[in-house]
């Protein structure tokens, strides 16, 4: 027992699983202290560096800390990513993108800040239940333009 300790991980979390061919090219950016967020650059075949951001947002309400936790996931994107970076934001955000959503307008205008825009329109449904009928569309990915 000597030796070994005991690692706890946060509910939820994020990661990216990288062929092992391709590790040499990537870098970790860094990650923030909930386990909510993960960044990593990836360097493409151009040489050109893109950054890769994985999310796990806090479940959707109207409460104080809801808006601080998101406030704490969208600070740590602030500080991985600028405008000039080319980015690709993903993961499960809990929210639908439309202004009638808190998160999502607390969301917006760091996106938009950083030059990123919804891709939702490429993609289908994220959850998909057919004997349920249940459908919705709470992962998404923001990528540069």
């Amino acid at each position: 027992m000597a030796n070994r300790r005991k690692l706890s991980a946060p509910i939820g979390g994020v990661g990216f699983l990288i062929r092992k061919e391709l590790s040499n090219r990537v870098s970790v950016i860094g990650n923030d202290d909930a386990g909510r967020c993960f960044a990593l650059s990836f360097k493409l075949n151009s040489g050109d560096i893109i950054k890769l951001i994985n999310v796990y947002f806090p479940c959707l309400d109207v409460s104080l800390k809801y808006q601080t936790d998101l406030g704490d996931c969208l600070g740590f994107i602030e500080s991985a990513v600028s405008q000039t970076d080319n980015c690709i934001l993903l993961g499960d955000m809990n929210f639908r993108c439309d202004d009638d959503n808190i998160g999502y307008r607390l969301c917006k205008p760091v996106f938009e800040g950083l030059g990123l825009c919804n891709g939702d329109s490429l993609c289908q449904a994220s959850y998909c239940n057919e004997s349920l009928n249940a459908f919705s569309f709470i992962d998404h990915f923001f990528h540069f333009l």
